[in-house]
């Protein structure tokens, strides 16, 4: 009798496990299984996750539409469809296969940021806790929505094709075209740890290209990390008669951990179609910079700056900085003014003068007298050469947790369009507004001052 008990028990719990074996295969294996899937989340997820129709097998390829997901955070997610196809088969190694993964019309909506005390240093995931290989993956019609913002961050559309398997990461091929930027495409081969990424190779190419490789670190861990590029511009999009700066080509080399870094950074380029070059050093943390040179190179011009440039937690600026024959047609090219000869003025204006009486229209112009013309000297007033030179400074005092930032600008021996131009400015700045105790600028006969605020923040 005991052994008959026995018997009949264990074929229940082998009917029972058959049974409950055939109902996973059916809900991972069948498109009913899908379907009742979607109804049980529907269903039970306390209106967190909402699925509308679906089709296919979870263990194969699927579609799924009008996916929406609402976080108790505040956090939203709306997804017109997702299609994906999967090799069920390479699971039971640990591994996430997606040979097909398309997503139309991804909506991400953030809640408000939550003040948080900081956790301890940055520890990054050196491996997932299964390797993850995607053949083709297509996004198209990403937004994100931020608070704060009227307008959403958007993609029109991005492909990817790479791998996360063990701690190698391989991107064979990321693309995506921004309003701001136009097509982009990204490659690259890393390395994961927690406390760096190691590029061995790293190229993004679009308005230009970059080139990096080296290491980048977090926390205490040191950085070596080279970039490298070529024929950047600005804007990054338009008309190449519309650029404000274009060739732009150079390196930059990033060591040190973060809380002691040290950054070189050497580019040349060309700004309102005038030749630059523009190289910097120095050392920092998360918090300031002290800039041993920053130094700007234009024709016979040139510009240096040296100091200590804080962002947190208060804005401080103690700089100090020269300028010598730096051409203002850099900044703004309706500054240049060619030099014209003084003899050409009356002639130019009598062009453009209407006929007289005495200068008849179609009348042919008198030949100058023969022999040789003595050339002019100098440039006509308004027109000519311009140049700056000058020297700054910043000094920065707190009180009551409040950043005062008193500056003075001297320009002399300076000149513009041929006029000679002279400033002297005293005053300091508390980042809302701007109290000038003087500002006296003086260009040819005449000349402006001014004393008094200008705010351009609720005090």
């Amino acid at each position: 009798m005991t052994r008959r008990i026995l018997l009949w028990t264990v074929v229940a719990l082998l009917a029972l496990l058959a049974l409950l074996g055939g109902g996973a295969w059916w809900l991972l294996d069948s498109d009913g299984g899908l379907r009742e899937l979607a109804a049980l989340a529907n269903r039970y997820s306390d209106g967190m996750l909402r699925l509308g129709t679906t089709q296919g097998r979870l263990l194969g390829e699927f579609i799924i539409k009008d996916l929406h997901y609402q976080g108790g955070d505040g956090t939203r997610v709306d997804v017109e469809r997702v299609h994906l196809r999967l090799a069920p088969r390479e699971l039971l190694s640990y591994r996430l296969h997606l040979e097909v993964a398309e997503v139309q019309g991804l909506q991400v909506s953030l809640p408000p940021p939550h003040q948080t005390a900081p956790s301890g240093e940055t520890r990054l995931p050196s491996r997932l806790p299964f390797d993850a290989v995607i053949d083709a993956l297509s996004l198209n019609d990403f937004q994100l929505h931020q608070p704060g913002e009227t307008e959403p961050f958007r993609i029109t559309s991005a492909a990817l094709k790479g791998s996360w398997i063990g701690e190698d990461i391989v991107v064979e091929r990321l693309s995506a075209e921004l309003a701001e930027t136009g097509p982009l495409l990204l490659s690259a081969k890393a390395r994961m740890a927690d406390d760096r990424i190691v590029f061995s190779t790293l190229n993004l190419k679009g308005p230009g290209e970059v080139d990096g490789s080296g290491t980048f670190a977090f926390g205490k861990s040191a950085n070596d990390l080279k970039l490298s590029w070529k024929d950047l511009r600005w804007p990054l999009t338009g008309d190449a008669a519309e650029r404000l700066a274009s060739g732009v080509d150079g390196e930059a080399k990033f060591s040190g951990p973060l809380d002691r870094y040290h950054v070189e950074l050497s580019t040349a380029a060309v700004l309102h179609k005038l030749p630059i070059q523009l190289a910097a050093k120095g050392d920092g943390d998360l918090q300031q910079i002290q800039i041993a040179d920053l130094g700007l190179s234009a024709d016979k011009g040139s510009a240096h700056v040296q100091g200590k440039l804080a962002w947190a937690p208060l804005v401080r600026a103690d700089l100090k900085g020269t300028i010598s024959q730096i051409d203002p047609a850099l900044f703004a090219a309706d500054l240049a003014a060619p030099c014209v000869p003084p003899s050409a003025v009356p002639a130019a204006k009598a062009a453009a003068a209407p006929p007289t009486m005495q200068q008849p229209t179609g009348e042919r112009p008198a030949l100058p007298p023969r022999g040789k013309a003595k050339a002019d000297a100098g440039c006509a007033v308004g027109s000519g050469p311009s140049s700056i030179n000058g020297s700054f400074n910043t000094q920065t005092t707190v009180q009551n947790g409040q950043t005062d930032i008193a500056f003075t600008a001297n320009i002399d021996k300076s000149q513009l369009r041929g006029y000679p131009l002279s400033l002297s400015a005293q005053g300091d700045t508390d980042t809302r507004s701007v109290r000038l105790k003087q500002f006296l600028l003086q260009s040819g006969k005449g000349s402006l001052s001014a004393t008094g605020v200008v705010g351009w923040a609720p005090a």
